[in-house]
């Protein structure tokens, strides 16, 4: 208790200078390290990196998905159904706003040299690439993924050519194929000795990274470098040295062993992905080449920190190390990674300050305190000295990283697809189509095994409640319109009863009250039912654009079934959101609709 209010007396973080920022993320980890207690896995490096720094144990990402969760990271917003899936970067502008893009255009604004090399945004050099051609070719579009940010993006893929291709590499320079390359390669030459971490592009990546500090080191420049790891990443290849630190016989069978128990069907799904690259291989192979992954990617976190000391600029530089989402590889009885389930969203998240500044105690305490993605972007500009834009959505973790001690936010919120979920200390709700799903988590590393929503109504009330508080972008939350407009009946009751919930009117910006007011969806479609792509519109005022939107088929009218769409595009001058996608029959309907119970 003494050192605790000695920690509550403490000023800002203090620097003799405004520091540099090393970012270092990494694909597809989950928190299955050494220091998050798998001891199973080597991982000296980013153990090391979490004795000396700030380690988060209960992180949380927007989107179980690579784009999206970068986006959301990045840009500091919360999720929308626009920006929840991997085209979330056609989303940044193209013309430079008043308030930066990004976290990394907020420094580069204020004088740091921003250098991208690898996987930091989505495509793995960071620019957008042109819809392939029919004989597969892709050219280079002209923008980067984000247009502003970078004053530099260095990662030359050589040999593996362009767009996708470095992260889906094979060691002899070729990308996978669907239902062709095996899901994993144990890299060997010739005489079936160990390839060198160059070999696959995530050791270049590494070098390209310590060429770069050299650079900063020489000119004494303040930088950004955002070094963006591709493995663990499917394919799961890695120099055959780290495939022999691991038995795979001895790796740490799947927990839990199947979906959760009353788990609606819609919100756990197998991505794409894994039905075209994982098939042919058993969960035992994959589980030891994951892990293999994660140790050479370990390998090149080690490179770049050894290198940061060997030149001197550990002294000055804060370094963060982040991963987009997690995998299942057998958990829950699943394979991917496209759910909102704890495996898929706990990542793995570390922070760490140079030991001589001013009010950073107990280096190597990690904390238990509930943070997210977005809370990078404001703990960044707070560390730097900078005004912090004010429609960020995230919470400086500066608190924290002066005392590991304090409880952190009361919640986590994440989104995927039509469904949504917010994880507090001790529950996860999942709610969507207007139903909920409740989960006791109550044990450190505990899984959902069991939907308790039936047995406990109460608690699934006051979640379901508490994902409402801050609704998706919307200017008033749902309880303070809810207070404003003497409501009684609650989420899903109907006040004046025209038939349309206390939820949709919210929504729809309409009187509750007042049943001659009801909010107006105006549905129109157009296709020549020949299977080519179908577009549905509708107007929403601004207040209800980023609610929950369920785009649906079917062939009786009466059972839907969720579809996820090819594009979704809103119009911010004429409120028009307009959604398009692949038809399956000519004999289906569609249709949009709020979510509701």
């Amino acid at each position: 208790m003494k050192i605790l209010s000695v920690f509550l007396a403490l000023s800002s973080l203090s620097w003799a200078s405004p520091p540099n920022i090393l970012f270092i993320a990494i694909d597809d980890l989950r928190t299955e390290l050494n220091c998050y207690g798998a001891t199973h896995i080597h991982s000296p490096h980013i153990d090391q990196l979490s004795k000396s720094g700030r380690q988060f144990n209960r992180h949380y990402v927007s989107v179980p998905i690579c784009a999206a969760s970068r986006y959301a990271m990045l840009t500091g917003l919360r999720p929308t159904h626009l920006t929840d899936d991997n085209r979330a970067f056609d989303k940044m502008p193209t013309v430079q706003k008043i308030d930066p893009e990004s976290w990394v255009e907020l420094l580069r604004r204020n004088g740091w040299k921003t250098v991208c090399i690898g996987k930091v945004s989505h495509e793995s050099d960071g620019f957008q690439w042109s819809p392939a051609s029919s004989d597969g070719a892709r050219e280079r579009v002209l923008n980067p993924d984000m247009n502003f940010s970078w004053d530099e993006i260095a990662f030359d893929h050589s040999k593996w050519g362009a767009q996708t291709n470095p992260v889906l590499a094979y060691s002899d320079g070729t990308a996978r194929e669907r239902l062709v390359s095996a899901s994993f390669e144990v890299g060997t030459d010739d005489s079936a000795n160990s390839i060198s971490d160059q070999d696959l592009p995530d050791g270049g990546i590494a070098e390209a990274a310590i060429e770069k500090l050299k650079e900063f080191k020489d000119d004494n420049t303040r930088f950004c470098l955002a070094v963006g790891f591709l493995k663990p990443h499917l394919p799961f290849n890695a120099p055959r040295q780290y495939f022999d630190l691991y038995d795979k016989n001895f790796l740490p069978s799947p927990n839990p062993t199947q979906r959760p128990v009353g788990a609606q069907q819609g919100s756990i799904v197998e991505g794409e992905e894994i039905t075209l690259y994982t098939q042919n291989s058993n969960l035992k192979d994959l589980k030891w080449a994951y892990s293999a992954c994660v140790s050479y990617i370990d390998a090149q976190v080690g490179k770049i920190t050894s290198a940061l000391d060997e030149l001197d600029l550990s002294k000055n530089t804060v370094v963060l190390l982040w991963s987009d989402h997690g995998w299942m590889i057998g958990d829950y009885g699943l394979r991917g990674k496209q759910t909102l389930l704890e495996r898929s969203l706990l990542t793995p998240l570390i922070v760490r300050l140079p030991e001589q500044v001013d009010g950073f105690y107990l280096p190597g305490s990690p904390t238990d305190a509930l943070v997210e993605s977005l809370d990078i972007y404001p703990t960044i500009a707070e560390i730097c000295g900078l005004e912090i834009p004010s429609n960020i959505a995230g919470e400086s973790l500066v608190p924290l990283l002066k005392n590991p001690f304090l409880k952190g936010k009361p919640y986590t919120y994440s989104r995927f697809s039509t469904y949504h979920t917010v994880r507090t200390k001790n529950h996860r709700l999942i709610n969507g189509f207007g139903i909920s799903d409740t989960y006791i988590l109550s044990s450190p590393g505990e899984f959902e095994t069991n939907d308790v929503s039936s047995q406990f109504p109460q608690l699934t009330s006051e979640l379901t409640a508490q994902l409402l508080i801050q609704p998706l972008g919307s200017s008033q939350s749902f309880a303070a319109w809810s207070e404003q407009n003497e409501i009684t009946g609650g989420l899903w009751g109907d006040d004046d009863l025209d038939g349309q919930n206390n939820f949709s009117e919210y929504g729809l910006n309409s009187d509750p009250n007042d049943a001659s007011s009801r909010g107006v969806l105006d549905l129109q479609s157009k296709t020549d039912h020949n299977f080519d792509p179908l577009t549905l519109s509708m107007s929403l005022n601004r207040l209800a654009r980023d609610f929950p939107l369920d785009i649906g088929k079917s062939k009786d009218l009466e059972n839907w079934e969720p579809i996820r769409p090819v594009s979704l595009d809103f119009n911010e001058l004429n409120d028009q959101l307009s959604i398009e996608f692949l038809p399956g029959s000519q004999k289906e309907f569609y249709q949009i609709r709020i979510s509701q119970k």
